[in-house]
């Protein structure tokens, strides 16, 4: 029973609320008011707003009718129940009467909106786009070159190129240390959105700024990036600017900040380059002299970073991200009081790409597991449509990750096929310019000047440029000097063989002779305004004034060849004499050929004349390679004469020659079907054909002999596969050598050499190739009569080389005597 009267009572109660509250709603009785919503009396006339939506139907109408009876005067008369709740009698008449009370919401916070400048007009060389989110440069553009399409020729409607193209964050972010010696920076300045300071944007002038301010509050600190572009300049000021409130209360602390350099520089035509991205860093020893080191994307990729290159003993000047024939350089000024205050610059990976299987997945991030049997969590960047490209994809299913690095996460920001992607071309890095700790006091502040540089990465070409592409003198000597910029390609190769070229001097005779091959390049191009023809043109120069040493070079590497095949019989039955002693078979081969006149000194006077004519050939090479002249340039059926010459398109479906998974392969060609590194494979076949010593009549070549032969025709197809992607323009320049070098051998054939029994014949007009020389009348040595050294007379060789060669002989006479 007392069960029942409980229930009883309670259904009561719950019953006289409901009724209750729907009495008060009927009514329209506001309830109380809670304490903040308690505004003071207003001290003048409220406009009416808008009445508050209510639960019942025509409530509204009715609400409205009974306030047009109330008067102007006893709305703003104050009274008790006013005063009571600090509301004037409209504010109570007004009140939503919905219980409980609605908590007024909290102010939104309105985002900053990312806004986009331009600096640059019609005249500039440069046009530049910058944004307020970080301050930063989103997009570069040479108004003076065009872009390449993604095989390599001209893209389509005479599209400029962008250098950085605005892919990602934008470049040179400036980043803050919490503490000097943090190994990393905070990411507040490079994300925050600045406040545009000016914005001098006058396509009539010759400068244009634009300036970007932020403020740290907690730090004290305002930061100020200033961005300048001169008409007629490959390069935008930049000025960091940092100073430190004028507080009493704030002392003396140390600011260290990181800029970063460009990312996304194309890589023009994927399918044949081997030339990515590269990073550079250049710095000033003790006596001035320009250093630099170079990190490729594929070291960077692997090392998950490149070398750091600290200050120590030198003064960091530039750090550079450069492709085959353009660079972007963040350079430090040499126009500032001073240039040493970087601590170290260092490459970085800001996106690459990896191969793998999705293991697991989720609505915003996925694993991904890779060949490595290792498992990497990713998660996804906010790019529109890539949570719908990963609900697409299944379990197990292989796909490649472009991803990129947000503090410690792995960020995907694509996801390609696993079957048409090679990810040496998706690997994107950047330099990050650290600076020194610097100390500010209050209303202290330090500025810092650099010199962004987009443009050739041959600088000094700039200074070839004609007409309305023309640059000023001045600045081309700037850039290449007083910046140092000139060892972005004028340096030493990387490792210890460019080490020992430089010590020898090989490498400053290798670059003196490139940049001397620039200026005939550019010479002959006045003459005849053909580049092609100009390869061919400065390819006969060059192997014409070198035709005196070529041609001495050639009579001896074919008087050798030929003395050497008709003494194999001999040394033949020497190997079968001393088999299992090599070193007196060495011994009595030595013997053999000394007496027949044939020496290591004439090889080695061989192998220096050779190496007389290296640096002149490879700066003849680096030259045709680095040219910013042949890019996109057209010649015949070629539409670009830095890229193969794409003579016709055979197709993507090749297996291993060209579909897109075997790229990168030693089989793979490419999509397109090159003739003119047939025709320099077939040239250098014929050559190396006619240069091959020819066994005497009624013999036939050992089988060693015909095994180097046959390894030379081998090594040829190799190098067919090797160069057949090579530029059009390198590919004429070795047709043009072989074709000389035929002609050479067809119209100057080097002299037949004769033997009586075996044994050499005396020396004479037709072994020296002098000419019109008398024949000696004397009397010569025998049938197998052997002379000494120094009673046999070599009239071919004088002086210095001479004397070599006579030391040799009488070491090899002492050695006999033994």
């Amino acid at each position: 029973m007392p069960t029942k009267n409980l229930m009883l009572f309670i259904a009561l109660s719950f019953t006289f609320m409901c009724g209750w509250l729907y009495f008060q709603h009927f009514m329209g009785w506001g309830g109380r008011v809670p304490d903040q919503a308690k505004p003071p009396l207003p001290p003048v006339v409220k406009a009416v707003p808008p009445v508050p939506p209510w639960p019942f139907p025509g409530q509204k109408e009715r609400e409205r009718e009974a306030m047009r009876g109330i008067s102007d005067r006893l709305l703003l008369t104050p009274n008790p129940v006013a005063n009571a709740f600090g509301m004037s009698l409209f504010e109570i008449a007004t009140l939503d009467s919905s219980w409980p009370p609605v908590k007024p919401e909290p102010p939104k916070i309105v985002e900053p909106k990312i806004e986009h400048y331009t600096l640059g007009a019609e005249g500039y060389k440069l046009n530049v786009e910058l944004t307020n989110r970080g301050g930063g440069v989103e997009r570069v553009t040479l108004n003076q070159f065009l872009a390449a399409d993604q095989w390599g020729r001209p893209a389509p409607n005479d599209k400029k190129l962008d250098l950085v193209p605005g892919v990602g964050d934008p470049s040179h972010l400036l980043f803050l240390y919490q503490k000097p010696d943090d190994n990393r920076p905070v990411d507040t300045l490079g994300k925050r959105v600045w406040e545009l300071d000016t914005h001098e944007h006058n396509p009539d002038a010759d400068e244009q700024k634009i300036v970007f301010t932020t403020k740290l509050p907690e730090q004290k600190l305002r930061f100020t990036k200033t961005f300048t572009l001169k008409r007629g300049e490959y390069h935008v000021g930049l000025a960091v600017k940092i100073e430190r409130y004028e507080d009493p209360g704030a002392g003396a602390g140390k600011v260290k900040y990181q800029l970063t350099g460009a990312h996304g520089l194309p890589i023009e035509g994927e399918w044949f380059t081997y030339i990515y991205r590269n990073a550079l860093v250049g710095w000033l020893d003790n006596k001035g002299g320009g250093w630099r080191h170079l990190d490729s994307s594929t070291q960077i990729s692997h090392w998950n970073g490149g070398d750091l290159q600290p200050r120590g003993d030198k003064a960091l000047i530039y750090g550079a991200i450069a492709v085959q024939y353009f660079a972007s350089v963040v350079a430090v000024d040499n126009e500032q009081e001073s240039r040493d205050f970087l601590q170290a610059i260092r490459p970085t990976l800001e996106a690459a790409a990896v191969k793998g299987r999705i293991k697991a997945r989720t609505q915003d991030s996925f694993v991904l597991a890779t060949s490595g049997a290792s498992s990497i969590t990713f998660k996804l960047a906010d790019i529109p449509g890539l949570k719908e490209q990963l609900r697409d994809l299944t379990e197990g299913q292989g796909v490649a990750v472009v991803w990129t690095m947000r503090g410690d996460d792995f960020v995907a920001t694509s996801l390609r096929s696993e079957s048409e992607t090679n990810p040496l071309f998706f690997d994107d890095v950047t330099v990050r310019l650290i600076s020194e700790p610097l100390t500010l006091n209050a209303g202290q502040s330090v500025e810092h000047k650099y010199v962004l540089y987009n443009g050739p990465v041959k600088v000094r070409q700039l200074g070839q440029l004609t007409g309305d592409r023309a640059v000023d003198p001045q600045l081309v000597e700037r850039y290449e000097d007083l910046l140092n910029l000139n060892t972005l390609t004028d340096y030493q190769s990387p490792g210890w063989a460019g080490s020992f070229s430089s010590g020898i001097g090989l490498t400053y005779l290798v670059i003196k002779f490139t940049n001397l091959m620039h200026w005939l390049l550019h010479t002959l191009h006045g003459l005849v305004p053909y580049y092609g023809l100009n390869i061919i043109m400065l390819t006969v120069m060059v192997r014409g004034i070198m035709f005196p040493i070529s041609r001495r070079q050639m009579h001896n590497q074919v008087t050798m060849q030929e003395k050497m095949a008709k003494l194999n019989p001999e040394v033949k039955k020497l190997e079968e004499k001393y088999k299992g002693d090599f070193n007196a078979f060495n011994q009595a081969k030595t013997e053999v050929y000394s007496r027949n006149g044939i020496n290591p000194m004439s090889t080695l006077g061989g192998c220096l004349l050779l190496f007389a004519q290296m640096p002149i050939f490879l700066g003849l090479y680096y030259a045709l390679q680095e040219s910013i002249h042949f890019r996109l340039t057209p010649f015949l059926w070629i539409e670009n004469l830095s890229a193969p010459d794409m003579m016709k398109w055979w197709g993507e479906q090749i297996p291993m020659i060209s579909t897109p998974a075997s790229q990168g392969g030693f089989l793979y060609l490419g999509p397109f079907f090159n003739l003119l590194p047939i025709v320099a494979v077939l040239l250098t076949l014929v050559q190396q054909k006619i240069m091959m010593p020819k066994p005497p009549p009624g013999q036939k070549l050992d089988e060693q002999q015909e095994m180097q032969q046959k390894m030379m025709k081998y090594m040829m197809v190799v190098f067919g596969f090797m160069f057949y992607k090579m530029a059009a323009g390198l590919v004429i320049y070795f047709i043009a050598s072989s074709s000389w070098a035929l002609a050479e051998r067809k119209l100057f054939p080097p002299p037949k050499v004769t033997t009586v029994g075996g044994a050499a014949p005396p020396p004479g007009p037709s072994d020296n190739g002098d000419k019109g020389r008398p024949k000696s009348r004397g009397p010569r040595s025998g049938i197998g009569k052997s002379k000494s050294s120094r009673d046999r007379k070599e009239p071919e060789n004088n002086g210095t080389l001479q004397k070599l060669k006579s030391w040799w002989e009488e070491v090899l006479e002492q050695a006999k005597k033994k």
